[in-house]
């Protein structure tokens, strides 16, 4: 598995150690399987820290937790938009609109209907949400209603 299907959520979760899942699951350390990527990105957003690094291995995948928050002036060091956007954009973004953001950067192409589900916010916001994004020149839509979706075209200078 590579990191970019990690990301974009296109494997199947697969238990290697029934055991210990179900020994972690009837002690309530598992909600449920095949979410914790997602709901790692999420708890790091909702916190303002900088989201994980994932890298490649011969067997498998690093990942690097970071401790620290943040910076104020648009974005962290991996480029995800964090803290006050001003000059580029026409106002601020609120911590939705950046985790719909940094969700759609993480995975190229999703829908609205998907983004709504994955993050847990009714349908109805995500599209408020989404139509800020795309006035403020941040996303774009690709493809046909039926199959396209939300890309990035945000650059750093």
């Amino acid at each position: 598995m590579t990191i970019e299907e990690l990301l974009k959520y296109k494997h199947k979760s697969k238990t290697r150690n029934k055991l210990i899942a179900n020994t972690f699951k009837a002690i309530g350390q598992i909600e449920k399987y095949g979410s914790g990527i997602m709901r790692i990105f999420n708890i790091c957003e909702n916190h303002g820290i900088i989201p994980p690094k994932f890298s490649n291995l011969k067997d498998g995948f690093e990942v690097v937790l970071h401790k620290e928050k943040k910076n104020s002036k648009g974005k962290n060091k991996n480029g995800e938009l964090s803290g006050e956007l001003s000059g580029e954009l026409n106002g601020e973004l609120n911590e939705k609109q950046k985790l719909v953001y940094n969700t759609i950067k993480n995975k190229p192409g999703i829908k609205a209907n998907k983004l709504s589900e994955i993050l847990n916010i009714p349908y109805s916001t995500m599209d408020k949400n989404i139509r800020i994004l795309l006035k403020n020149k941040l996303i774009e839509r690709k493809g046909s209603k039926k199959t396209g979706g939300y890309y990035i075209i945000f650059t750093s200078k």
